[in-house]
């Protein structure tokens, strides 16, 4: 009850987008989702009415909430977020205190902001001018996908660099086995000439694409070997395209010609 109210208290602030809550027995963490730096006094002022004096309680500002396969807060990802509060800043000082070789010590919680860099296109051309581009009337009549809504602002067109873009730590012969690891309701559906479906689940594709990779390999193939095949039926063609692909092999699909004595697209 108590962790519903202190959240339902910090959701009306107009800067919390999202929050939760982890409650002990005298002290609460509040995760924030916010999209901008947040003010921590704002906030306690907003509990003024549902936290108890004997629970302390600390702020941490994440980009988003972590969730489990369920869809549920995965609290155990939240607690391994390290919390940097006056209460860690209190016992850091304390441990540099009792060092013989220092004298005076004082530990300040300070925020760490990161400002994004803009390049605008002066940044980037050298010899580029603002009448270089259309005049604002033309862009405002001309009926282009995704033109840029300049009506209401003049400002010159920048470019927001979100920094490095973090690998995923996953590659395209990967996300087959997790996918069958898994083990998702979900399935593949293979529509049939005469309208009827067959379905294969994840793992069973696993199963058919490793069966035809080792006959494959037994062939002599290597890795960066390009196969051609010529198959009529998708329910064929996705366990061949996965069988090179867990084989490191290329797979080169081309369609099945409708005959092969005269020259034609598919021969």
């Amino acid at each position: 009850m108590l962790k519903k109210s202190i959240r339902s208290a910090l959701m009306h602030h107009e800067s919390v987008k999202g929050c939760h809550i982890l409650l002990r027995e005298t002290s609460a963490i509040a995760y924030i989702v916010s999209s901008q730096s947040l003010v921590f006094e704002p906030l306690l002022s907003c509990l003024e009415e549902v936290l108890p004096e004997s629970i302390s309680i600390s702020f941490a500002q994440i980009s988003n909430l972590p969730l489990t396969e369920s869809g549920e807060v995965n609290e155990s990802a939240l607690e391994s977020i390290p919390i940097i509060d006056d209460h860690l800043a209190q016992q850091v000082e304390e441990q540099l205190k009792s060092k013989p070789e220092i004298k005076e010590v004082a530990v300040l919680v300070e925020d760490n902001q990161k400002n994004v860099s803009y390049l605008h296109l002066s940044d980037l051309l050298s010899d580029w001018q603002p009448n270089d581009l259309e005049s604002e009337e033309d862009l405002l009549t001309r009926d282009l996908p995704g033109k840029p809504d300049i009506s209401s602002s003049s400002k010159p067109l920048a470019i927001s660099d979100g920094g490095v873009l973090q690998f995923a730590g996953y590659t395209l012969p990967d996300l087959l086995p997790k996918a069958a690891q898994k083990g998702t309701e979900k399935n593949i559906v293979y529509l049939l000439p005469d309208g009827t479906e067959q379905i294969q689940s994840y793992a069973d594709l696993l199963t058919e694409a490793e069966r035809i990779f080792s006959g494959l390999k037994k062939q002599g193939l290597k890795p960066q070997d390009k196969i051609i095949f010529q198959l009529e039926k998708n329910h064929d063609i996705i366990p061949a395209f996965w069988g090179c692909i867990l084989g490191g092999f290329i797979p080169m699909i081309m369609e099945v010609p409708s005959t092969y004595e005269v020259s034609n697209r598919a021969f």
